[in-house]
C-alpha cells in the first residue's frame, strides 16, 4: 500500500463476478454487399454474446450486457486475438476486391481453429 498515493477509499473498488463456464470464441461472417464484415463474439452455454471493448483485461473478457462480469479465456492465443480485435471494436471490415490474398489466408487460419457463423 505504500505505492498508492492518497488514502484508498471504498468507492474506488468495484465488485466484479467471474463466470465459471468456459467461453468459446466464434466469429460472425456477414456479406454486406460491397464488403465483408467479420465480428468476434463469445459463445457461453450455446448463446452468442458481444464483448465490452472499453477496457483491455488480459486473459479475461468482459461481456457487454454486464461489464462487471468476467470470463476467463481458454489460452494465451485467445487472449491475444481478443486484444487484437478489441482495437477495432471486435469487428473487421474488408472490401470484396481486397479480400483475396493476405486477408483470405487470415480468415482461412481462423476457420481451422474457431467456429464461423454465416449471417
Amino acid at each position: 500500500m505504500r505505492n498508492v498515493k492518497g488514502k484508498p477509499r471504498r468507492s474506488y473498488m468495484t465488485p466484479c463476478a467471474f463466470n465459471n463456464e468456459t467461453p468459446e470464441i466464434c466469429f460472425l461472417w456477414k456479406d454486406m454487399g460491397d464488403y465483408y464484415k467479420l465480428e468476434l463474439r463469445l459463445m457461453l452455454q450455446g448463446k452468442i454474446h458481444p464483448l465490452q471493448y472499453y477496457f483491455n483485461t488480459a486473459f479475461f473478457a468482459m461481456l457487454s450486457y454486464s461489464p462487471r462480469k468476467y470470463v476467463l479465456l481458454n489460452s494465451v492465443n485467445d487472449s491475444q486475438l481478443v486484444s487484437y480485435f478489441q482495437q477495432s471494436q471486435f469487428q473487421l471490415l474488408v472490401l470484396k476486391k481486397h479480400y483475396d490474398g493476405d486477408f483470405k489466408d487470415f480468415v482461412d487460419q481462423l476457420t481451422m481453429v474457431y467456429r464461423f457463423i454465416d449471417k
